[in-house]
C-alpha cells in the first residue's frame, strides 16, 4: 500500500502536467489566430489607434418587434468609457464605474444590474477590438473553439475567458484573417433572461491605416436585433473629456 500511494501521486502529477501543456499549446495556436487578425487590420500600431473611436451610423432596431430606423453616434475610449446617442431618442454614458441615461430632458443614474450589464457590454466590445488580446497575459485565457461557417466562409473560432467577465467567442475568416463574428451571453433589455448575442462584421474599409468594419448585424437568440451601417468612423489620439460626462 505504501508503494501504491507514491505511484498514484506520480500519475496524478504527470496527468496534470500533460493537461497544462496541452492547454498552453492550444493557447499558443489561438494566439496565432489573434495575431494574424491583428496583422490583417494593419498591425500592432494600427491596433493602438482603435483605442479611441467615434462613429456615426444609421440602422434599424428590431428589439420591439417592427423595425425602427435610427441615427446614432458612438464615442468609445477603451476599456471603460462609452457614449451612445440615438438622435432625438436617448443618450447613454458609461464612465468607469458610473453611468447615466438621458431621455426627454431627464437624466438618471444607471445602477446595480443595469450598470453591470453596461459594463459587460463594454467588456465584450473591448475583446472584439482585439486590443487586450495582443498581450492577454493572465487576464484573458485563449482556447480554440473549432471551425464554423459564416456567410459561406470557413472560420476559426477562439474562446476568450476571464475570471471577472463573461466569455466571448471570436470567429475569424480563415482566408483573410479578419474578425467576422462574435458571440457572448448577456441579459435581455428588461434583464429578465439570459440571451446569446451574436454580431457579424462586414464591409471592411481602411481608416487612417486601420481596417474597420462598417457594417454590422446583431442577433439575439438567433433573431435579428439591430442592423447598422457606419457612415463615418474617426480614430482619435485623445478623447474629449466632455464625451463621458453626465449628459
Amino acid at each position: 500500500m505504501q508503494r501504491i500511494i507514491p505511484l498514484i501521486v506520480l500519475c496524478l502529477t504527470l496527468t496534470t502536467a500533460l493537461s497544462v501543456r496541452a492547454e498552453e499549446k492550444e493557447a499558443r495556436k489561438a494566439q496565432k489566430i489573434i495575431n494574424r487578425s491583428i496583422d490583417a487590420i494593419g498591425g500592432r500600431k494600427a491596433l493602438e489607434k482603435k483605442n479611441i473611436v467615434s462613429i456615426k451610423e444609421t440602422g434599424t432596431f428590431y428589439g420591439m418587434g417592427a423595425g425602427l430606423p435610427y441615427e446614432g453616434e458612438f464615442k468609445i475610449e477603451f476599456p471603460n468609457n462609452y457614449r451612445l446617442e440615438i438622435l432625438n431618442v436617448f443618450t447613454i454614458v458609461l464612465n468607469e464605474k458610473q453611468g447615466w441615461t438621458s431621455s426627454m430632458g431627464q437624466t438618471v443614474p444607471i445602477e446595480d444590474d443595469q450598470l453591470k450589464e453596461q459594463q459587460e457590454s463594454m467588456h465584450a466590445a473591448y475583446v472584439v477590438s482585439l486590443i487586450p488580446l495582443a498581450k492577454p497575459g493572465k487576464t484573458y485565457r485563449l482556447s480554440l473553439s473549432g471551425e464554423e461557417n459564416v456567410g459561406g466562409e470557413i472560420c476559426d473560432s477562439v474562446k476568450v475567458e476571464s475570471d471577472k467577465q463573461r466569455t466571448v467567442k471570436l470567429l475569424f475568416n480563415r482566408k483573410t484573417g479578419l474578425l467576422v463574428k462574435s458571440e457572448s451571453k448577456m441579459l435581455s433589455d428588461d434583464l429578465s433572461k439570459v440571451v446569446v448575442q451574436a454580431q457579424t462584421f462586414e464591409d471592411y474599409r481602411e481608416v487612417d491605416g486601420v481596417k474597420v468594419a462598417f457594417k454590422s448585424n446583431i442577433t439575439r437568440d438567433g433573431k435579428i436585433y439591430i442592423e447598422s451601417q457606419a457612415t463615418e468612423v474617426n480614430l482619435h489620439k485623445k478623447a474629449d473629456p466632455n464625451w463621458f460626462t453626465k449628459p
